[in-house]
């Protein structure tokens, strides 16, 4: 088999590589195989199709460039945060102290060790210097990413693989080209596999793209094999810049391009759009949604994929960081910085996190002094006892000085890790923060003084990293940048956050030193290589959307991206303007129900509604549970089949909306977060927001409703209190923010409270209607409110005594409010749940008639009525 190179759409390429694959494997099974490719995003869509088209990869492994550097040099190169840390005291030491020029330092000074330009060329004599001294330091004891890829090309290595794969690298800078040489001479086969067209508008624009041809064809020592297919997602990708106008339009029918008038708006109709394939029996792993600015998507993605019950995985929300005993951990650290401000130091107030005593009455009492905002603030503060352990901690931050060496920046935090830090893993996320730090020359050597701003932005890095145990596993809709999408799977793609100044990045200016000055073009560079990126995700055989928004999130006009205005003028495709209006769940089901109402062959019996095919995976959520004990056929779509949305009525706010943001604003108002001032302000907000949803007939009547519930839940929270104080009664915080669970169940109470005999009372929160329950308690308990009778028996697990539960009915046009169980036979009670969970666990999913049937989205479908008529029969 002789070296070969392949250009064409990744699609191709896939598709003569998996074919050398299946040779190699049939004629010389157990092979080496080393794979070199664009990212690590492209090493999962990778193995994923050569394990699905070829079989088990043996003897097979996948590398970024930087990875098989690190193999070949047996080295280890700073961290980028690093970089700039270096950099900053470099540009320090000059008299230089713009720390918002080291990002550009930064980029500098790669390209200068990655194009080997001597240093001498850059006119400034400042930035010279600093150029030239961060070089002179960088290579022996400290190494960056650049020197590692030098020292792969000269060390003497032990690697060899029998045939090298290079896959998707359209950025070839001097140093990577003489680390691909070397791998040339270490293996005895080389393919190349280039995502390029040489009749497209990047190719023909760019001498880059020409140069990086030859050396690949140098490499390989053969011209390259050339995709022939015409395709429209190809041919449009092509044409974007190649400015002539022959064969156009090109008709497109697998590419749409969509203007929204928001944010929101685009993600809704995206995530509605996604539920639909779900139902239509595409798979997760089908469906790609590409986002440039990823950040500022992902609350607004948090939110309605969540509603739409769409399985994702976003790297973005994994981070350490995003877990609440880790954030308040990293809480800790930030006291001092936040200058001991009331909310920084309630913010780390944790059971989970801190051994501190009577952490309730503590946090109460915190929460009651107005006049906290600085360290002698807290000194005069009165705590229990003159060895207050949260005073002892809060001294300790204070004496933190302002410049130290790592060192002993670091003791300090041990002694607050080994005195006051309960929570195991945090301990041990800490320890090896601070022997990475210790052990790194970087720090102890290099570094004799940072200033503890410095300090807390280092270990931050830590908080950012991806938290792996947390990893998801299972069938996910991808959510990623446009060049961790290269290479990918996808069948549907929807490319978001097309807009101008966004995708593709604004050409940098040439701030420290001119592209002429470097012998080189990188900003244009930059352009062309995001051309060459979307012209390579418009690949065949994928259904692409793209989308544009008109305004951001400060409602200020945008533009769409010039690669959107090409592939119009290319198409001729106008965009599609998004309707303001959500996809109703009712529609969204029914429209799906013939085809799922039939999952098994059943007689219209309940006894023939046993599913065996179901999984039921435990623990179950007891608010769940309740929806089973009420209907077990809407808990087997609701959730075993898992089409369960919150439905969009246009002529009224969701219920769902409604009781989230009721229990949201009575949690932080009891934690002592936000004010009765500022849940008034919090409810004018929340109605604008939903209002944009609303039919403008109905805005008035549902303005109109908000406005009584804010005033019965300002009522509420004063009747409350006072009721707690006149029986003595305190919430359990630390209840709340705990979850409880068995091998059965999981869940947060909504609501716990303690009596000074040391009872327990739980509650649920309620904004529905609950009329006549003072009448109608114990039958609703064994229905609608069955997840209190769990919550008690975790509790009781815990070691609790609970005396009563109780619904806390928010919006009880009684004003009532508050509803107790009286003389509940809970053993009785109990003895129902147990049975109800036997049925749920023996796969019986029947249909139940109750009162809410007319309210449900199966209606249509739902075999109730002939199930009656069998046993009235």
């Amino acid at each position: 088999m002789k070296d070969r190179f392949f250009c064409g759409s990744y699609s191709y390429l896939k598709e003569k590589l998996s074919e050398i694959i299946i040779q190699i494997n049939q004629n010389q099974p157990g092979s080496k195989l080393t794979f070199i490719v664009h990212s690590n995003q492209m090493k999962q869509a990778f193995k994923e199709y050569l394990t699905d088209k070829a079989g088990i990869l043996v003897n097979t492994k996948f590398y970024t460039p930087i990875d098989i550097a690190k193999e070949l040099a047996e080295v280890e190169p700073i961290q980028n945060f690093e970089k700039q840390l270096i950099l900053k005291k470099i540009m320090f030491d000059n008299g230089f102290q713009l720390e918002g020029l080291v990002e550009e330092y930064g980029l500098l000074t790669q390209q200068i060790k990655e194009y080997e330009i001597n240093p001498e060329r850059i006119n400034n004599p400042v930035v010279r210097k600093i150029v030239q001294d961060y070089i002179n330091l960088t290579g022996k004891d400290i190494i960056d990413r650049e020197d590692t890829h030098k020292i792969a090309t000269v060390k003497d290595t032990d690697f060899q693989t029998d045939y090298l794969f290079i896959i998707g690298i359209k950025s070839v800078a001097p140093i990577h080209q003489k680390l691909f040489k070397k791998l040339k001479k270490l293996s005895k086969k080389i393919f190349v596999f280039l995502p390029f067209f040489f009749d497209s508008g990047y190719y023909e624009n760019h001498d880059h793209f020409k140069t990086l041809r030859a050396f690949y064809e140098e490499l390989a020592e053969t011209p390259p094999e050339i995709e022939k297919i015409d395709n429209p997602n190809i041919k449009t990708g092509k044409y974007i810049y190649r400015f002539f106008y022959e064969g156009l339009p090109v008709k497109n029918p697998d590419l749409d391009i969509y203007q929204a008038t928001g944010i929101e708006e685009e993600v809704e109709y995206v995530a509605a759009d996604i539920a639909n394939k779900l139902l239509d029996g595409v798979q997760p792993h089908q469906i790609g949604v590409i986002i440039p600015d990823i950040q500022k998507y992902i609350p607004q993605l948090k939110e309605t994929f969540r509603k739409y019950n769409i399985p994702y995985y976003l790297f973005e929300e994994n981070r350490f960081i995003d877990d609440p005993i880790y954030s308040r951990l990293f809480g800790i650290f930030q006291i001092k910085l936040q200058e001991f401000s009331k909310e920084s130091v309630l913010k780390v107030l944790s059971p989970e996190l801190l051994d501190l005593p009577d952490l309730d009455s503590l946090y109460l009492k915190i929460l009651q002094e107005n006049n906290l905002n600085s360290y002698q603030d807290w000194e005069s503060f009165v705590f229990e006892g003159n060895n207050s352990p949260l005073k002892e901690l809060l001294k300790i931050l204070d004496l933190l000085p302002e410049q130290a060496n790592i060192k002993e920046f670091v003791r300090y935090f041990e002694e607050i890790k080994d005195r006051y830090i309960t929570c195991e893993k945090c301990k041990e996320f800490l320890e090896n923060i601070f022997e990475f730090l210790l052990e790194n020359r970087i720090y102890s050597e290099f570094f004799s003084e940072i200033s503890y701003k410095e300090f807390v932005s280092i270990v931050e890095t830590f908080f950012n990293q991806e938290n792996k145990e947390n990893r998801k596993t299972g069938d996910f809709v991808s959510v990623l940048t446009p060049s961790a999408a290269e290479g990918n799977n996808f069948e549907y793609i929807y490319f978001l956050n097309l807009n101008s100044g966004i995708y593709p990045s604004p050409l940098r200016e040439e701030i420290l030193a001119t592209a002429v000055e470097l012998g080189m073009d990188y900003p244009f560079h930059v352009l062309m290589q995001e051309l060459a990126n979307f012209a390579a995700i418009l690949d065949r055989g994928k259904r692409i959307k793209l989308f544009f928004s008109a305004t951001d999130t400060d409602k200020k006009s945008l533009y769409p991206s010039v690669f959107v205005s090409e592939v119009i003028r290319i198409t001729e495709k106008k965009p599609q303007k998004l309707k303001n209006q959500p996809v109703l769940y009712t529609d969204f089901v029914l429209h799906n129900g013939n085809k799922l109402a039939n999952p098994v062959n059943y007689q219209p019996s309940k006894d023939n509604f046993i599913y065996q095919f179901v999984d039921i995976k435990k623990p179950i959520s007891p608010t769940g549970f309740a929806v089973y004990v009420n209907c077990p056929y809407k808990y087997f779509w609701d959730v075993v089949i898992g089409v369960s949305q919150e439905e969009i009525d246009r002529k009224q706010i969701p219920a769902y909306e409604t009781g989230k943001f009721i229990h949201d604003i009575l949690y932080r108002y009891y934690k002592g977060q936000i004010t009765t001032k500022q849940i008034e302000k919090e409810f004018d907000e929340f109605f604008e927001k939903q209002k944009r949803f609303i039919l403008p007939a109905y805005i008035p009547v549902e303005y109109t409703k908000i406005r009584f519930l804010k005033e019965k839940t300002l009522d509420f929270i004063q009747k409350d209190k006072l009721r707690m104080k006149e029986n003595g009664i305190k919430i359990d915080f630390k209840l709340l923010e705990k979850e409880l669970s068995d091998e059965r169940f999981k869940g947060r109470i909504d609501r716990a409270e303690k009596d000074p005999e040391g009872f327990y009372y739980i509650a649920d929160y309620k904004t529905g209607n609950v009329k006549g329950l003072n009448r109608t308690f114990e039958k609703e308990l064994k229905k609608k409110y069955i997840q209190l009778l769990i919550y008690k028996k975790l509790l009781e697990k815990e070691g609790k005594q609970v005396k009563d539960v109780a619904i806390f009915a928010i919006n009880d046009h009684t004003k009532r409010y508050f509803y107790f169980g009286e003389n509940l036979d809970f053993i009785a009670l109990e003895e129902y749940l147990e049975e109800m969970v036997n049925q749920l666990f023996s796969k019986k999913f029947h249909p139940e008639r109750n009162d809410e049937c007319r309210y449900c989205p199966y209606i249509t479908f739902c075999p109730k009525d002939s199930i009656q008529e069998q046993e009235d029969a």
